[in-house]
């Protein structure tokens, strides 16, 4: 399988790969929300070009986006850095987990969703543990 690289999407990414994790925050700024979408949009892809380069992993795991239209900016935010991400993997290979498959397993294994400090590191790690064990 080689090194796995987990990414929880978001204004603020949490990210795992062999024993490492953290969380990356990108700060939109703008008038507009197209102009906010873009400096996030920017940051991320630098960062995950900085982050693909220094790990070198041989596959890159997001968390399937599946979001309905009562929830428009998200939406537009997660898509986005989505296709950057799309866009900025090339030498790695590229996959996607529902969230309700992996949260599925990681609850038999202690997971416990949260919205606090570092809940976007657990789940990054979780993914990663679960696509590892799948």
């Amino acid at each position: 399988m080689g090194k796995v690289l987990a990414l929880d999407l978001g204004l603020t990414t949490g990210w795992s790969i062999a024993g490492k994790s953290g969380e990356q925050a990108f700060h939109a700024r703008g008038r507009t929300p197209l102009e906010r979408d873009r400096t996030a949009a920017v940051q991320f892809a630098r960062w995950l070009s900085d982050l693909l380069w220094a790990e070198q992993p041989d596959v890159v795991v997001l968390e399937g986006v599946y979001l309905s239209a009562a929830h428009p900016a998200a939406a537009r935010v997660l898509y986005g850095l989505r296709m950057v991400a799309l866009s900025v993997v090339a030498d790695a290979e590229f996959r996607e987990v529902p969230a309700s498959e992996w949260q599925q397993w990681a609850k038999q294994q202690g997971w416990a969703k949260g919205d606090g400090p570092g809940s976007h590191v657990n789940d990054a790690r979780y993914l990663r543990l679960y696509y590892e064990a799948s």
